[in-house]
């Protein structure tokens, strides 16, 4: 289980800084110890996430630790009591310092805001563990089973369960009992995300000349920089004798407007439950991936007026913009389960975990249904590896550029990533609830523009994959500062002559 950081580097650095400190008192460099300032700012400043509270608390602890050894090497005159005590403080802080390999993962939780209070912890039983069996030596444990409900059980998520804790303090003990059961394959917290909706972008004037009849694309710049009409020729004209069969982009989110003015006549129904949206996350990435072209309403999206894309509602967070990771999961199964195309999904948040083993097996399980799973990247200016559910295997995970092209100042890095993209993602201009639009930016706003392409090409062959889309969208992409920046004519292109659309 993962902490806040990586242990090699982290932890080695807070001790070098130490010596260095020390160092720059005995030799009286003022260099080196404006080095080691230098080095703890950047250390701590690097691995700082302002919305966890959790990292908060670890990084101030750290500061007051450090500070606490140099005060006692400093007060301290007499050389043997002073490399005792220093030597023996320091030891102490490499023992206690939070290790997530070494498998104290209670430690992670300082902060279990970031815990789901209904479910904290999901299981996943070795294969051939009964349950009714293994059941009995936690019968004073709230358990669920199985977690997640799947039309196909060939696949290891209907091993999972779900434990429900009254009292949170039993989590260190719990934990210990876990790691040793030789009947659990795997163990997780089952983490929240708290969705934070961007910052709105106030567009005080007209950016370009519209481009097609729908009134509002003036304020939408990435159709300049993605000529609209030179996709509608290309769809409509190379490829309008070709039999389109209908492609659906499932939105997970906070929900649909699904009566929006240009919204509703690319809009189908999953459940009547989802067609609404308080928040507004969700109509705005609908918005996005398929707004109804030259429908003199509104916005264009990337989809021409007489594509077979439609988009439709699974609602995963609440009102409030919060969910947890299995109700994330179950959204994908519903998604997989209903032979939707395309699963868009404009959420996350810092994984506590090396590897999130119940979002690979939703994944696996979607792919295996066809479809074709969109992340967005995350927006803390970190390495996405760190976030969840983009670090999960087999997704597409896209990062945002701006009117530039040049990476978003606030876009995770995807270039650890296997499947890494790069879309608009700044002053985006889309549908908001009740007939309204509005302009948000984040990475959230970056993964729709794909997950709308995506859900075309899905059109045309619903057979495509998701390595082979992606290798579509790479191949085709402009390379800009270590960015694979998508190109949707230029996709599209590649798509219909390798596919021998005509």
């Amino acid at each position: 289980m993962e902490f806040l950081f990586n242990f090699d580097t982290h932890l080695f650095t807070l001790l070098l800084v130490i010596f260095m400190f020390m160092g720059s008192f005995a030799l009286e460099s003022i260099l080196l110890r404006y080095t080691a300032y230098t080095i703890l700012a950047y250390e701590i400043f690097h691995n700082l996430n302002y919305s966890d509270p959790g990292t908060l608390l670890h990084c101030s602890l750290d500061l007051i630790v450090v500070s606490l050894i140099l005060l006692v090497f400093l007060v301290i005159k007499k050389s043997d009591l002073k490399f005792l005590i220093v030597t023996s403080f320091m030891i102490m802080f490499y023992l206690v310092h939070p290790n997530y390999e070494s498998g104290l993962r209670p430690l992670e939780y300082t902060n279990m805001q970031k815990i789901d209070h209904d479910i904290e912890i999901l299981v996943q039983l070795e294969e051939n563990t009964p349950f009714n069996k293994w059941k009995e030596g936690y019968q004073s444990l709230d358990l669920t089973y199985p977690l997640f409900h799947v039309a196909d059980k060939s696949f290891l998520l209907d091993e999972y369960l779900g434990i429900n804790i009254s009292d949170t303090k039993q989590i260190t003990d719990l934990a210990s009992r876990l790691d040793s059961d030789p009947d659990v394959a795997y163990w997780e917290y089952n983490e929240t995300i708290n969705l934070e909706l961007p910052q709105e972008s106030k567009l005080e004037y007209s950016l370009i000349a519209a481009q097609t009849n729908d009134p509002l694309t003036d304020k939408q710049w990435m159709t300049k920089r993605y000529d609209l009409s030179k996709i509608d020729q290309l769809v409509n004209g190379k490829a309008k004798s070709s039999n389109q069969t209908l492609s659906v982009i499932a939105i997970l989110d906070t929900g649909i407007d699904a009566q929006h003015e240009d919204l509703k006549d690319n809009y189908i129904s999953t459940s009547t439950v989802y067609d609404s949206d308080r928040k507004g996350h969700g109509t705005h990435c609908a918005g996005i991936a398929a707004a109804v072209t030259g429908n003199n309403i509104g916005i264009a999206s990337l989809l021409p007026r007489d594509s077979k894309v439609k988009v439709t509602s699974i609602k995963v967070l609440n009102s409030l913009g919060v969910g947890s990771q299995k109700s994330i999961i179950d959204g994908i199964i519903t998604a997989a389960d209903k032979g939707y195309d395309v699963i868009s999904l404009s959420l996350g948040g810092m994984s506590s975990d090396s590897k999130k083993k119940a979002y690979n097996e939703a994944v696996k399980y979607a792919q295996a249904k066809g479809a074709i799973v969109v992340v967005a990247a995350g927006n803390s200016g970190r390495d996405a590896q760190e976030y969840s559910p983009a670090n999960a295997e087999g997704v597409i995970v896209v990062t945002a550029v701006d009117t530039l092209m040049k990476k978003a100042h606030f876009a995770n890095d995807v270039s650890n990533i296997e499947l890494g993209l790069a879309a608009p993602g700044t002053e985006i201009y889309a549908t908001f609830p009740d007939n309204d639009y509005k302009a948000f930016s984040g990475t959230s706003m970056s993964a729709p523009f794909v997950s709308g392409l995506i859900g075309l090409m899905k059109a045309y062959d619903s057979t495509i994959t998701t390595k082979q889309a992606y290798k579509i969208l790479n191949d085709s992409a402009t390379k800009e500062s270590g960015l694979n920046i998508i190109e949707p004519v230029k996709a599209l292109e590649l798509f219909f002559r390798q596919r021998k659309v005509s």
